[in-house]
């Protein structure tokens, strides 16, 4: 049985008269409701900017371990030394 959430909370905005018939153009050709439409969009959007960020953004840790890692790679063995001769004869 789906549970219902409530809608508690409310957003309004402005638009030009131009942005306004895009989005009512997009919410035809989708089907249901403008608020159902731009509190989509808008989560999508939100959600997508935020997990950019977090990917760019590693915690302190993470960090740290990068950093060791970075400065401490282990030597190349044979077969990868083997393999970056072909690739930059190849080239």
């Amino acid at each position: 049985m789906a549970t219902k959430t409530t809608k508690s909370e409310r957003l309004e905005l402005r638009c030009t008269k131009a942005q306004r018939r895009i989005i009512d153009q997009a919410v035809e050709l989708r089907g249901g409701s403008l608020t159902d439409f731009i509190l989509s969009a808008a989560q999508e959007k939100a959600i997508d900017l935020i997990r950019d960020f977090q990917s760019l953004n590693l915690g302190g840790e993470y960090s740290r371990a990068l950093a060791r890692t970075l400065l401490h790679a282990p030597e190349p063995n044979p077969r990868l030394k083997r393999a970056a001769r072909r690739r930059s004869s190849a080239s």
